[in-house]
C-alpha cells in the first residue's frame, strides 16, 4: 500500500527555518535520507518525491489552502484518506514533542489543518510537532509562528527532524 506523507509549510524562502515550516523540514529530511529529489508538479501545486511505497508532498500552496495540493496528489493515486498523514506544527505542544493523532478533530486553530479538512478529508493522520514555548505567550500567534526558531531549538533541530522521520517510517513500517 502506498503511503502519502505531507509536510506542512508556506513556500519561499523568506519561511524557511520559521516554525510553521517544521513539516516541510520533515519531509526533506526524510527525502535526503531515502536519496530521493524533489520535482515539481505544478498542476498538483505541490512538490514531490517518491519510491514506490512512500510518497512524500510539500504543499506549494499556503499554508491556508493546503488542502487543494493534497487533494490532487491523493486523487491521482487513488489513495485512501487512512494512508495520508500530514506532518504539521502544533503550538500546543511543548517544542521537541511529537504526538500522533488518528483525524482531524477540528482543526481550528491551524489554516492548515482546517484547509485539509474542508478540502479533503478529516479522515488523515497527522503527526504533530510541538513549537510551543514561553516566548509565545509575549506575541500574536502568526508572529509566533511565521518566527525563525531560536538558538536554543535550531540546535535541537536537526535531531528533532531525524527523530520524527525515523518515527514516520516506523510508523508505516517503511524501514
Amino acid at each position: 500500500m502506498k503511503r502519502l506523507i505531507v509536510g506542512l509549510g508556506n513556500p519561499g524562502k523568506q519561511y524557511d527555518g520559521t516554525r510553521h515550516n517544521i513539516g516541510f523540514a520533515v519531509v526533506d529530511g526524510l527525502a535526503g535520507q531515502l536519496g530521493l529529489s524533489w520535482q515539481d508538479k505544478p498542476g498538483w501545486c505541490a512538490q514531490v518525491a517518491a519510491t514506490t511505497d512512500l510518497i512524500l508532498v510539500k504543499p506549494q500552496t499556503f499554508m491556508n489552502d493546503s488542502g487543494r495540493a493534497i487533494r490532487a496528489v491523493a486523487d491521482f493515486y487513488k489513495l485512501d484518506p487512512a494512508s495520508v498523514c500530514v506532518v504539521v506544527d502544533d503550538r500546543d505542544l511543548i517544542f521537541g514533542r511529537l504526538k500522533f493523532r488518528d483525524q482531524i478533530v477540528t482543526g481550528a486553530h491551524h489554516n492548515g489543518m482546517r484547509s485539509i479538512a474542508q478540502g479533503y478529508s478529516r479522515q488523515v493522520q497527522r503527526l504533530r510537532i510541538g513549537i510551543g514555548n514561553d516566548h509565545m505567550r509575549h506575541m500574536p500567534l502568526q508572529q509566533f509562528v511565521l518566527d525563525k526558531f531560536s538558538g536554543d531549538e535550531r540546535a535541537a533541530l536537526p535531531e528533532l527532524i531525524d527523530a520524527a522521520g525515523k518515527l514516520l517510517l516506523s510508523h508505516f513500517e517503511l524501514e
